[in-house]
């Protein structure tokens, strides 16, 4: 399994060479995650809550930007510490903490929202149940856990899984959508629903709304899972 801090420095730059074919960069797709994050939570609570957001396997925390502007409180956790160094420097009013990768470093029902931005595909596999579990613990009756991850059913995604990105997806394991909502209703999430995302890499208003609009086909390059405690 690849060791994030040992491409601390390089992270986006070999991302955006695998994926520039495309005509994309990583900004791109981390900004519009930011977004259906927004989104989320506009829709499941009051437009004046400005929600504790927790984001598991955080990394350089790009998106963080997205959504501290928008008045949320931001706490990121990282297994690779010196990843965390980078997200730091770029984003003081965040709250950074390490993890083990097991525990959460958190009481039970401690924040509104959980995210996690392609990360559970680089969890072990024996591990998902308990790290779903672990979401489902540190978040409050009624917040939701928001989670991202690449689509197995979508060739090009299969494709640069497996010779792109310089190597960092070595030794993980794409999860299906189906296996990842059972995942989080085991874990203790009473409604679990997924959509596909990313089905073009343009930016523009008929693009976006052509994605919501196809969100029920299953070959988006990703898909978001919603799950409700």
């Amino acid at each position: 399994m690849l060791d994030f801090n040992d491409t601390k420095d390089s992270y986006r730059t070999q991302i955006d060479k695998s994926i520039s074919f495309i005509g994309a960069d990583h900004e791109f797709f981390i900004v519009e995650k930011g977004k259906m994050i927004l989104d989320l939570i506009s829709k499941r609570f009051s437009p004046q809550k400005k929600a504790e957001i927790l984001d598991v396997g955080c990394g350089h925390g790009f998106v963080h930007p997205v959504l501290n502007d928008a008045g949320h409180a931001i706490t990121g956790v990282e297994i690779a510490e010196k990843v965390l160094d980078f997200a730091r420097e770029a984003n003081p009013a965040v709250d950074y903490h390490a993890y083990d990768g097991s525990s959460l470093p958190f009481p039970d029902d401690s924040f509104d929202v959980a995210i996690a931005m392609c990360v559970v595909h680089h969890v072990p596999v024996s591990q998902w149940p308990a790290f779903a579990k672990e979401l489902n613990r540190v978040v409050r009756p009624g917040g939701i856990i928001a989670i991202f991850e690449h689509n197995p059913l979508n060739p090009v995604t299969r494709y640069l899984f497996r010779y792109g990105f310089d190597g960092m997806d070595k030794g993980a394991t794409l999860v299906g959508r189906r296996r990842l909502e059972t995942l989080l209703r085991d874990g203790g999430s009473q409604t679990v629903q997924s959509s596909y995302i990313f089905f073009t890499p343009f930016g523009g208003r008929f693009f976006r709304w052509l994605d919501r609009a196809l969100a029920w086909l299953p070959f988006g390059a990703q898909y978001l899972t919603l799950a409700k405690r």
